[in-house]
């Protein structure tokens, strides 16, 4: 049992990077009986000579040093995708080595592209965890520290002589679709959200190529080349590729003369998304759908008249409403605060077009949404995002 519990130990401070720690644990005993038998001292007389008082203080150092070094922030490239497939969990009757061969299944075929922006790494490590929620801030950790934006994993089971796969993608940082500049629109800020967790359908652990062009499809998203991210993504099957898809179609629209028909397509595809990801399902992955399909409806609003305009406008506050259902200031602050933010630009946006009393009240609602978000949005912990809400408050 104790065996056991040891090398469960190591183990977990191998995979956490750890090691200069450990390599110090197993030199410092070392150290202390070599000493003690070369000097035949007792133990005190040991602990407190300096042949074994200083290099033992020098190895802790030594550890400590290194294991900051290691572990120093790294930035992760602008300009391209990086990501971390790690090992899939054996299942079932299938093996570790499968779950190895899968993951480099999946490696070797995101190299094939150059002309992709993206690099890959192999981290043979098992992404474990008792649920879904510890299995994912395991594998943000994981890919923290490899660095990388999103790490696939997930587990491999063989099925009446079939190998299957149920894959998942976790974004450990976001891939920031634009800047904040970039979404300033009529003197107001709206802000998209991004998915954090993607849970893929189960396929054969032979067909990968679903999941490859998703991930060619988020590197090129990343790259801010809606082109051909919108190119690639219509020809994955996943329908978490919508979600992307639907992002670019709404990025490309504000760098276009003619942004209308990208908004169009952009808002289908978060209708359709809607129908496959459900608020019981994925309820995070929903929210952010009806988050995004509330900031087009918006920006087409922007670009329509008369009725079309109020209707659209009122379409968009009710996507963000249900958006709230789901986030909320203690379990989700920053896309809570998003969505009031830009629930806050709807209501001033939708004031404008009212008179009277209903034009003091969307008012009031606008500027409660407002200091809603801010209440999350400080100076200090988020400059842009806080000086974007003062921006549309102060509008």
């Amino acid at each position: 049992m104790i065996e056991e519990s040891g090398k469960k130990v190591v183990g977990w401070m191998w995979q956490n990077g750890l090691w200069p720690l450990l390599v110090a644990l197993v030199l410092i005993p070392t150290l202390f009986e070599f000493v003690r038998a070369y000097y035949k001292s007792d133990f005190p007389s040991t602990v407190t000579h300096p042949a074994f008082f200083i290099p033992s203080i020098v190895a802790v150092l030594v550890a400590i040093s290194t294991w900051c070094y290691l572990n120093r922030p790294k930035r992760l490239p602008s300009d391209r995708l990086v990501v971390a497939i790690a090992n899939f969990k054996a299942v079932g009757k299938s093996t570790d080595e499968e779950g190895e061969a899968t993951a480099h299944r999946i490696y070797e075929a995101l190299l094939k592209k150059e002309e992709v922006p993206l690099s890959a790494k192999h981290i043979k490590h098992i992404v474990e965890g008792e649920g879904e929620e510890e299995r994912k801030e395991a594998a943000i950790q994981l890919a923290n520290s490899a660095p990388a934006h999103i790490i696939v994993f997930g587990d491999v089971r063989r099925d009446e002589g079939e190998l299957y796969i149920n894959p998942r993608i976790v974004i450990a940082n976001n891939l920031g679709g634009a800047e904040l500049e970039e979404r300033k629109v009529q003197g107001k800020y709206i802000t998209t959200a991004e998915p954090e967790y993607l849970k893929l359908k189960k396929r054969m652990a032979s067909e990968v190529a679903d999941l490859v062009t998703l991930v060619y499809g988020m590197a090129l998203y990343k790259a801010k080349k809606w082109d051909k991210a919108i190119d690639v993504l219509s020809n994955a099957e996943d329908p978490e590729a919508l979600f992307y898809k639907s992002l670019s179609h709404y990025y490309r629209a504000q760098k276009s003369a003619n942004p209308i028909p990208d908004y169009r397509e952009a808002i289908e595809g978060y209708k359709a998304l809607s129908e496959v990801i459900t608020r019981e399902s994925s309820p995070q992955d929903w929210a952010a759908t009806q988050n995004n399909l509330g900031a087009t409806l918006r920006e087409l609003a922007s670009r329509s008249e008369g009725e079309e305009m109020a209707k659209l406008l009122n379409r968009s506050v009710k996507a963000y409403k249900l958006a709230l259902t789901v986030y909320t200031r203690e379990s989700s602050p920053q896309e809570w605060a998003i969505t009031q933010n830009n629930l806050g630009t709807t209501l001033a946006q939708l004031a404008l077009r009212s008179e009277g009393e209903e034009r003091a009240k969307l008012l009031n609602r606008s500027v409660t949404a407002y200091e809603l978000a801010l209440t999350v949005y400080t100076r200090e912990s988020s400059p842009q995002e806080w000086a974007g809400t003062q921006n549309n408050l102060g509008n």
